[in-house]
């Protein structure tokens, strides 16, 4: 996993965060693609297949529960399953944000020969001036599980031979200080290729962690009186296995 920073007008660069790489049908708003809380505001949430749903928002917190984000293929076919979320994110008056971490996990199954793989790119777009349309980006670290025979795989290795089980991919910024408003794109693939007698099968099943308290979409924003904490802190921070928009 990895993070760069690049900086540009904003004519040109968020022009790119907002459209992407290619040309897309309308988007789907997710149900309620606005609102706020006590710690941040969010808005224009949309994906362009609607593949991820809606998210359960709750205090600093975003969790994706796909129904349909899946590749399948059998008899020497292959499939590529993509969609990308898209969504704004501001810190309430007074604070932060400071880091955004995605972290992903679905299952895949390879029976009679093929291949399965997960892709994604996360883009991180400044909205608020000094510095207004500078983009971060990140990459998906992944780690396959193959629970039927014992292995496991770590990108750029994937699984390419009989066998099924679990898969997790994380991405992590960092945000310097001063972000407080922040365009959030991120696109996912999932492909699954068979050979002539086989079946292969990859789905993502959460964006956020699973339902358990430590692991979700999450934007963290800690009082101004904490501020010197977080910059001391931010190694433990990164720990924590979560999609967070942290503010400070």
């Amino acid at each position: 996993m990895y993070f760069t920073s690049r900086h540009a007008a904003l004519s040109g660069m968020v022009a790119f965060a907002l459209a992407g790489t290619c040309v897309h049908a309308a988007p789907i708003p997710w149900t309620s693609p606005s609102g706020s809380n006590a710690d941040i505001s969010w808005s224009a949430g949309q994906s362009d297949n609607g593949l991820f749903g809606d998210p359960i928002v709750s205090g600093t917190t975003f969790l994706f529960f796909p129904s349909a984000f899946q590749a399948t293929a059998s008899g020497g076919s292959a499939q590529t399953t993509s969609d990308r979320l898209s969504f704004q994110v501001s810190a309430m008056p007074g604070k932060f944000l400071s880091s955004i971490t995605i972290r992903e996990v679905g299952d895949w199954s390879i029976e009679g020969g093929g291949s399965v793989k997960v892709a994604g790119a996360l883009y991180v777009t400044k909205l608020n001036s000094p510095g207004i349309g500078s983009i971060w980006t990140d990459t998906l670290d992944v780690v396959y599980q193959d629970l039927d025979n014992s292995t496991t795989y770590n990108s750029p290795a994937r699984p390419t031979s009989d066998g099924g089980g679990t898969w997790e991919g994380i991405y992590t910024i960092n945000l310097p200080a001063g972000v407080t408003s922040i365009q959030v794109v991120l696109n996912n693939i999932l492909q699954a290729t068979s050979t002539a007698g086989g079946t292969a099968f990859i789905q993502k099943k959460v964006v956020g962690g699973p339902s358990s308290g430590d692991d979700q979409i999450e934007v963290v924003i800690p009082e101004p009186a904490s501020l010197s904490l977080l910059f001391f802190g931010a190694a433990g921070l990164l720990g924590r296995r979560r999609f967070t928009v942290h503010r400070n």
